[in-house]
């Protein structure tokens, strides 16, 4: 296995963490030019929340984008840097991904609470398989 392939889902993790920076500028703009009050009147909390109303589920989701991935894009730069990952990192790296577009998809289009959990909860469990694999070679 080539060892840059492991940057591959790493990069997938970015253009979804910027498709959906764009999908909640795609809302909030419109949202703001509707609202005719201008991009001063989101200082104040409660014009904020007013305007935005029903814009909330892609900005939520990009900032779930910034929790549990930076502990993927860690583990993908240790294993690039090291050396050590192989053919099942490279798996278990595509499943998070996987994972993480369908968790951002469900949030950000019908936000069932349920279906979301599914794929965050499963998301995590493949990150957790990845750092015990890196904690197994690290700690041997």
């Amino acid at each position: 296995m080539d060892p840059k392939s492991i940057l591959q889902p790493l990069c997938a993790q970015v253009l979804l963490t910027f498709s959906v920076w764009i999908w909640m500028f795609a809302l909030r703009l419109p949202a703001i030019q509707r609202s005719g009050k201008g991009a001063q009147a989101l200082a104040n909390e409660d014009q904020a929340r007013a305007i935005l109303a029903g814009t909330e589920n892609p900005s939520d989701n990009f900032e779930n984008l910034f929790e549990m991935p930076i502990l993927f894009y860690v583990g993908m730069l240790v294993l690039l840097t090291t050396g050590m990952a192989d053919s099942l990192d490279l798996k278990l790296a595509w499943g998070f991904v996987a994972l993480r577009a369908i968790h951002s998809f469900i949030h950000c289009a019908y936000n069932n609470v349920g279906h979301r959990f599914v794929a965050y909860a499963l998301s995590c469990f493949v990150l957790f398989a990845i750092w015990i694999r890196i904690g197994m070679i690290v700690f041997n």
